[in-house]
């Protein structure tokens, strides 16, 4: 199962897709976010991710949420440059919109994705319109029942978009480690046979490894220029050092995971002929001797060499060697007499 996200296709088995979330963290500054973005492209990141809504239709006035995002506000024709800056550095971008307006004004600017947040989860008009714009919606379910992503999903699916990837998401700032229950992971999937992501508010990477381990083909980090900054999201945040060396342990997990079939590599190989027990010669043995179990013994070898594995000693007995032979030596085909007619 795998999905095509801007350039890249994402999937199971396949490198994940990591999203540099910049969110509200360039507190209302469209040269900050400039250079959030520039600092998330040579952190390696695939896509960055804001947060974007018009702050009086979303929250009470007065509110926290409301004057934060007030504060964090960016224009239109801000927004608009940082898409086309983001592009031009060949970074995928997209929003996650929590009003209908804001929807509909970033599906003009062609983002990858609609990212639909926890918090807009139940939101159900909020999500039948970004569905109906046919692009990939990436569902976090952070505070989420069963019946919550069960009526997100089905939302998307009755205006007949399929394109969906779900994130397994805790709503707690910062997450501590043992509230991360990344089972959840396996559970989206088999439940919902959609990909799976995992967006982290955790202060470690272990459980971004551990997500990777547990399928997640989607990593969402929120990124900062300053984590020891107070207020927005800055201290749920990796900055650009913070987030090269998450990709690093990213990319080590992929590999250490590597496939699913059991293939030696050639390392592994050429130790198989140094280390595994082969069938050698019990005693010195003469030309035209009956190989039997009582003159045959397992043994490691003395040097590397590819030998005749022990479950195959029956292909063996009763037959005779065309050659003397030396205790210990490792035991060939090659010296058995070919069958006489």
């Amino acid at each position: 199962m795998n999905i095509r996200i801007g350039k890249k296709n994402v999937g199971e088995n396949m490198p994940a897709y990591i999203i540099a979330e910049i969110g509200i963290n360039h507190e209302g500054s469209f040269n900050r976010c400039k250079k959030l973005v520039v600092s998330a492209k040579k952190s390696g990141a695939n896509a960055v991710k804001l947060q974007i809504n018009i702050p009086e239709k979303n929250y009470i006035k007065g509110s926290y949420s409301y004057k934060i995002f007030k504060k964090a506000f960016l224009n239109k024709e801000e927004i608009k440059k940082i898409f086309k800056f983001s592009k031009k550095l060949n970074l995928d971008i997209f929003s996650t919109s929590t009003d209908k307006e804001t929807v509909d004004f970033i599906d003009k600017l062609n983002p990858i994705a609609h990212k639909i947040s926890s918090s807009s989860l139940t939101n159900i008009p909020l999500i039948e319109n970004t569905a109906k714009k046919k692009k990939l919606v990436i569902l976090s379910t952070g505070m989420a029942n069963e019946k919550d992503i069960n009526n997100a999903i089905n939302a998307i699916k009755k205006n007949r978009n399929q394109k969906i990837i779900l994130m397994h998401c805790v709503s707690i700032y910062p997450t501590k480690t043992n509230n991360t229950n990344l089972r959840t992971i396996k559970w989206l999937k088999k439940k919902y046979n959609f990909l799976v992501g995992y967006s982290d508010h955790t202060k470690s990477n272990l459980p971004i490894s551990l997500s990777i381990a547990s399928g997640a083909c989607i990593i969402e980090k929120h990124f900062t220029f300053d984590m020891k900054r107070k207020g927005f999201d800055h201290k749920i945040s990796y900055d650009e050092k913070k987030f090269k060396e998450m990709i690093n342990i990213i990319r080590e997990s992929e590999q250490a995971l590597g496939s699913e079939e059991k293939v030696l590599s050639k390392e592994e190989l050429l130790n198989s002929y140094k280390l595994q027990r082969i069938l050698v010669s019990k005693f010195d043995l003469k030309k035209g001797e009956k190989l039997s179990k009582k003159n045959l013994d397992i043994k490691r070898p003395l040097k590397s060499i590819k030998g005749i594995k022990p479950y195959l000693i029956n292909k063996l007995l009763g037959k005779k060697i065309k050659k003397n032979i030396k205790k210990d030596t490792p035991i060939k085909f090659n010296f058995i007499k070919k069958s006489e007619n």
